[in-house]
């Protein structure tokens, strides 16, 4: 696929999740290293491990470092598969055509996440669910 076509849905949607990272405050997000991966999940029961997608020990921030991360909901299914933030409890029910998106340096701040943006996938009870996920990495 051409990066360049904006006639392909998916360089639409790459170019909107670029604009929404600037608008959020990241602002050196790079557009030559930031990715989409669609992720499938198939089956009832399927679930996504608690993990950090990127710094979650508080070090500093290094240039090229990870630095948020958007999940569009593409097809939500019909109960369960919730995006749970394991240490705040915030529990996101998918909605299909919404994003969730969530940083890890807040705005110029050196130092990155400490924990806070640890999430899992809830497991899926009925349906199915598609996320196209958009990583986002520091240019400064």
């Amino acid at each position: 696929a051409d990066p360049e076509d904006e006639g392909l849905p998916i360089t639409r949607m790459w170019r909107r999740l670029l604009l929404l990272a600037k608008f959020a405050g990241y602002e050196d997000v790079s557009p030559t290293t930031s990715a989409i991966l669609a992720n499938l999940y198939r089956n009832v029961g399927d679930y996504y491990a608690p993990h950090c997608d990127g710094e979650c020990h508080g070090k500093p921030y290094k240039r090229g470092d990870r630095v948020a991360t958007s999940l569009t909901y593409c097809r939500a299914p019909a109960r369960g598969g919730a995006t749970l933030f394991t240490r705040t409890g915030l529990r996101v029910v998918p909605k299909r055509g919404q994003t969730l998106f969530f940083g890890y340096r807040l705005n110029e701040s050196s130092a990155m996440d400490d924990g806070v943006t640890e999430h899992c996938g809830c497991p899926i009870r009925e349906g199915q669910k598609w996320v196209a996920t958009m990583f986002y990495f520091g240019n400064k």
